[in-house]
């Protein structure tokens, strides 16, 4: 999208955010919230939700994350969105998400990717649970494969590590192929060292599947992802997780 963002407080204290356009290529599917017919709501977390809505422009689904801007209360925080829209704006590949646009509106964030269809790895984990019966074989390998095609192409490629690999982050569409979502926590290599080397000393992620040196809040590195990716299998093929 080429774009860039600044936080910025009005005459009363309050946060607000000044977006910067900085030109480039766009795909058009909307740039207000006047381009979209919100259909329903996905999921809601502390500093905002994600809806499904269809495109009044090109007639089709996407996912609509809003981030209310108001809950952040400093540049650390506020650094956090940047990152993640900043990331998304640069990954092309067939296992990860695929992001169209952001914009600002009534002083939140709204982040617009494509939507998958089939739920994720928590629902395919609870629904065997409930009916008491393991995936095919077959298709854990195919999940595994498509997942470590994904975190192969951001460790290589863009040197991005996730930091929350979970089941609840990999998404599933009705043909069965996987993708990695939420890049809210993740940190780059070479774009900026001083946030990589930041690893060190630094916990993220989600606890249950967070590796052992950033529980312990060592150096680590794009290994970190490929651990919470074995017990992210694990947890599909024995149906829980080891002890701490």
């Amino acid at each position: 999208m080429g774009s860039d963002f600044e936080l910025i407080t009005d005459s009363n204290g309050s946060p607000g955010i000044l977006f910067i356009d900085k030109g480039g290529k766009k795909v058009n599917v909307g740039n207000s919230l006047s381009d979209f017919n919100i259909e329903k709501k996905l999921g809601e977390g502390n500093f905002g939700s994600v809806s499904l809505v269809t495109s009044k422009i090109t007639k089709k689904l996407y996912a609509m994350k809003e981030i209310k801007v108001s809950r952040y209360r400093s540049q650390k925080q506020f650094f956090q969105i940047k990152k993640e829209i900043k990331l998304l704006e640069n990954i092309h590949h067939p296992h990860v998400i695929t992001y169209f646009t952001s914009f600002i509106e009534n002083n939140n964030f709204y982040i617009i990717t494509e939507y998958i269809n089939g739920g994720n790895l928590e629902n395919l984990i609870r629904k065997n649970l409930k009916q008491d019966k393991n995936i095919e074989e077959r298709k854990v390998w195919e999940l595994l494969i498509e997942s470590l095609s994904g975190l192969l192409y951001l460790h290589e490629t863009k040197k991005i590590i996730h930091r929350d690999i979970k089941p609840d982050n990999l998404l599933i569409d009705l043909e069965g192929h996987l993708q990695i979502t939420d890049f809210g926590v993740s940190a780059i290599n070479e774009e900026d060292v001083d946030e990589f080397l930041k690893c060190h000393g630094t916990v993220a992620g989600p606890i249950d599947f967070m590796s052992p040196e950033m529980a312990l809040g060592r150096y680590y590195d794009f290994k970190s992802d490929i651990y919470m990716l074995g017990l992210t299998f694990l947890n599909i093929l024995s149906k829980e997780l080891p002890e701490r």
